[in-house]
């Protein structure tokens, strides 16, 4: 039984879903869909379809865990969903992850054996 008080389980939570989005936004599969969504800057569904070759079922497991993460954006248009990133949560996300990377490797190694 886990007898920590609710403001630890709480961050413990929040540490859990930023290390899913890390993991999410740095799967190669994915880097590649949003590379396409940078250089479009909006893609329907069928556009993602034709340019990945991607089976639909797969592609669309991919983008639900994009939209999750907050990096990419759905929006319904006539003939169904259009896809685009959130440049001011993927700036976000990249400054935290720059100042993670300022930790010394010594206070890491020390935080990972607590």
């Amino acid at each position: 039984m886990d007898t920590w008080n609710t403001i630890t389980q709480s961050g413990r939570t929040r540490l859990k879903q930023a290390l899913s989005v890390l993991e999410t936004l740095c799967k190669e599969e994915n880097i590649s869909v949003m590379e396409l969504l940078r250089s479009r800057e909006r893609m329907t569904l069928a556009e993602l379809y034709a340019t990945t070759g991607e089976p639909p079922a797969t592609l669309e497991r991919r983008l639900e865990s994009l939209c999750d993460t907050g990096c990419v954006i759905m929006e319904a248009v006539t003939l169904g969903m259009s896809y685009r990133l959130n440049a001011e949560k993927i700036r976000q996300i990249n400054g935290f992850s720059r100042k993670l990377c300022q930790i010394p490797e010594g206070a890491m190694q020390h935080l990972a054996a607590n």
